[in-house]
């Protein structure tokens, strides 16, 4: 996470800063989304376009959940730290939802 929050030019220690590595990682892929809410401490993302989630099986929502757990882990170094996703298009829902929240 720190060499990534590096390259990307990231200082704050906090949920704004894993939606920077989302929003790269998103960029990247050419994912479309945009943060209906975002603060130190807690960010939604509905993401409405996903090009490669057809490629993808159901279960690699769930390793993208745990990838971001692992970046906010890393970067906020905060147990509190909590990385979801209740949405996701490759289970066949219309968009992906991507919680994060950072506690205590």
């Amino acid at each position: 996470a720190e060499i990534i929050a590096k390259r990307a030019g990231i200082e704050g220690r906090d949920v704004r800063g894993v939606a920077k590595i989302i929003d790269d990682m998103d960029y990247n892929y050419g994912v479309v989304g945009e943060w209906v809410e975002l603060s130190e401490k807690r960010g939604v993302k509905i993401e409405r376009s996903c090009p490669v989630a057809k490629y993808f099986p159901p279960q690699m929502c769930d390793l993208f959940a745990a990838a971001i757990q692992g970046l906010g882990d890393g970067l906020t170094k905060k147990p509190g730290f909590k990385a979801s996703l209740p949405k996701c298009i490759a289970r066949g829902d219309e968009v992906c939802e991507i919680v994060l929240e950072l506690g205590g």
